[in-house]
């Protein structure tokens, strides 16, 4: 890391810590902290170039406990190599944000593996995921049906992925953490705070929920390791919930 920031200094008017710039530092630290639903958040501002450890804080709150967060971290791991793989292989960002897409789609499938059931809870929720109406073309729809039926084929095991299909290794992935979250559920040993999430249906149980949000985190992550913008994964949630929507009325 060093060797980088010496390699390749930052500008010399980028000075960070300046009035201009610590004050658009912190709107939008207080904006990325309150999407977080943080209350306590750090709030200094460093110095250009500057290198600092870290202590890492496992967020039992967040995950539901020290088993949980065991799971949670063995899927980082595969998480984090498969978005290495596919970003060392040059992937485009088009080509980025369908993996994205279709990863949300298998998460989803994974809570609720029949597509008419999951329609049905998602078009509960519609007034969260999609305040506005945003159309899609019709290739573009075709598209976003034909891999949402294929995510819930892979999840009823009526599809097995290639041995060298991310998507494969995705699956496997955050269908192993679905399965320890509800063994821990199980046995008492999962309790993650109180979240909510614009797919979560109304009523839904609060086990189903936990586990449904312990699984959007995941591909909230993920969208971080592709380097997905915010608002591109926001628009994600639309067009696959959208998807799921069109899929129900049809």
């Amino acid at each position: 890391m060093e060797r980088h920031l010496a390699a390749y200094p930052s500008p010399h008017e980028a000075t960070w810590d300046s009035g201009e710039y610590a004050a658009g530092y912190a709107a939008a630290a207080e904006r990325f902290a309150g999407a977080e639903h943080l209350t306590h958040y750090d709030r200094r501002v460093r110095t250009s170039d500057a290198v600092e450890a870290v202590a890492y804080r496992p967020e039992y709150a967040t995950y539901g406990g020290p088993e949980a967060i065991d799971a949670v971290e063995g899927h980082f791991c595969d998480s984090s190599r498969i978005a290495l793989a596919l970003l060392d292989g040059g992937i485009e960002p088009g080509r980025r944000r369908g993996f994205a897409a279709a990863a949300l789609m298998l998460a989803l499938a994974a809570w609720e593996p029949d597509p008419t059931r999951l329609a049905r809870a998602l078009e509960a929720s519609r007034e969260r995921w999609d305040p506005h109406d945003r159309p899609s073309n019709d290739r573009e729809r075709a598209a976003l049906t034909a891999q949402l039926l294929r995510c819930h084929r892979i999840a009823a095991g009526a599809e097995i992925p290639g041995a060298r299909d991310p998507l494969g290794a995705w699956w496997r992935s955050i269908d192993t953490l679905r399965l320890r979250a509800l063994d821990l559920q199980a046995a008492g040993r999962f309790h993650p705070e109180t979240a909510v999430s614009s797919f979560q249906p109304p009523g839904v149980t609060r086990a189903r929920g936990d586990v449904l949000i312990l699984l959007l985190r995941c591909v909230h992550l993920l969208c971080n390791r592709l380097g997905l913008p915010g608002e591109q994964e926001t628009h994600l949630r639309h067009l696959v919930g959208t998807t799921y929507r069109e899929l129900e009325h049809r």
